[in-house]
């Protein structure tokens, strides 16, 4: 049987932004590690928007592939992941909630790779359940970045977030793994 994703076209504008992103996880790092927070919130926001650009034009467009498939969620994990890292250590986000996160990345990256290596055509797609985690993951980054820079300090709406957060990623975690063993049976 011919594999239908050799032929695919791996340089196309979602792909591209998709590799953008992971570009733009280094400098984040650097300047959250280095306290420049307005820079920081500047390129997180920049990251952000290609995040929602790279998968909706790689369906407006038609060119949804295999390698996009795994270079969009695997740039959210790491920049996300690192970002909580640093966060957590910097006492901002509580340690509850990096370990929620990062074991459901890890328990999603790895149940992925397993599922692809049995069959191609059965990567676990994004969920909206998952895009929401994502999206509540990026408003409490930008959110702490607007604390760090004293545009905001509310310890309310901060632990709403952080809550909010939570049980989207207790939500996406479940259903990413009621998915997964759909697949397996199937």
């Amino acid at each position: 049987m011919e594999d239908k994703f050799c032929d695919e076209k791996i340089i196309n504008l979602p792909n591209s932004l998709s590799f953008f992103r992971i570009i733009l996880i280094a400098p984040t790092i650097y300047l959250l590690l280095n306290e420049f927070y307005k820079q920081a919130f500047f390129v997180l926001f920049i990251a952000s928007i290609t995040d929602f650009l790279d998968g909706f034009l790689a369906r407006k467009l038609n060119q949804t592939t295999l390698i996009g498939k795994l270079l969009d969620p695997l740039a959210d994990k790491i920049l996300i992941n690192y970002a909580f890292l640093l966060f957590t250590i910097k006492g901002a986000i509580p340690q509850f909630l990096w370990v929620t996160v990062f074991f459901k990345d890890t328990v999603l990256i790895v149940g992925s790779l397993v599922i692809l290596t049995y069959n191609k055509e059965h990567v676990i797609k994004s969920s909206y359940a998952g895009k929401l985690a994502t999206f509540f993951q990026i408003v409490l980054l930008l959110y702490i970045l607007f604390e760090k820079l004293n545009i905001l300090h509310n310890n309310l709406a901060l632990s709403v977030i952080v809550y909010i957060t939570f049980a989207f990623s207790i939500f996406a975690l479940l259903h990413y793994v009621k998915k997964a063993l759909y697949l397996i049976k199937t």
